[in-house]
């Protein structure tokens, strides 16, 4: 079986729930899954595995699971790992961040930038590992567009419904980029069959607010963003 689920582990609470996470998600992908801890140097590679198998020993499923303990640099490996194993996805814990200036402000962010393999960012406490209401963000950039490859192949396998959340601005420079990205994603979608709705934000306040809160609105179990590298 490939085993093309990557979850870094740092042996914490949070780690276990991204690994039950990606536990849950690997059926639809019929595949394994990769356990990576990377430790400082050499001379804790061997405490590592221990804690390792101590770690993999709590989890009783019938998905096939691989570990790995590396000597190296956290933010290099995990990119390295998930492009040597061709992954489809690398399924991450935060530490209890909230709020996407929380997250793109964390050490994920340095993460997710130094690897080209989607992400797929877990909660402290995620919900059950099932995508069926996704919220795609449009706004601005043109970058954007590269998300809904990945959406559309989530909603495919997942059998998900998307949500496009339209950012509004008043002047009409971006009003215009904004609307273009938008028609975009219609032909995009509908070239590709694929069912969705769009909702206008009302610009009461920030995008990220209002993206947060009309995710919680729906139930989401996914919102699919670009890290833009600036």
């Amino acid at each position: 079986m490939d085993h093309r689920l990557l979850v870094p582990v740092d042996f914490s609470q949070i780690s276990v729930n991204a690994v039950n996470y990606a536990l849950g998600l690997a059926p639809a992908f019929n595949c394994g899954v990769v356990l990576l801890h990377v430790v400082d140097d050499e001379e804790y590679k061997q405490k590592g595995e221990r804690e390792m198998e101590k770690f993999l020993a709590q989890f009783e499923t019938d998905i096939s699971i691989k570990t790995f303990v590396i000597p190296g640099n956290l933010f290099e490996d995990i990119a390295k790992a998930a492009e040597l194993l061709e992954v489809y996805m690398v399924v991450m814990g935060t530490s209890g961040l909230k709020g996407l200036q929380y997250l793109f402000g964390s050490h994920a962010l340095r993460i997710v930038t130094s690897a080209s393999a989607p992400f797929l960012i877990t909660q402290e406490q995620p919900p059950r590992p099932k995508i069926e209401t996704i919220v795609v963000p449009v706004d601005l950039a043109s970058e954007d567009k590269h998300i809904l490859s990945l959406a559309l192949q989530s909603a495919r396998l997942f059998d998900a419904k998307i949500h496009l959340f339209v950012a509004h601005h008043t002047d009409e420079f971006s009003r215009n980029n904004t609307y273009r990205n938008e028609k975009f994603a219609h032909r995009y979608l509908d070239d590709h069959n694929i069912h969705y709705t769009t909702i206008h934000a009302e610009g009461k306040n920030s995008f990220d607010k209002e993206i947060l809160e009309y995710a919680d609105l729906v139930s989401a179990d996914m919102i699919a963003v670009v890290n833009h590298k600036e």
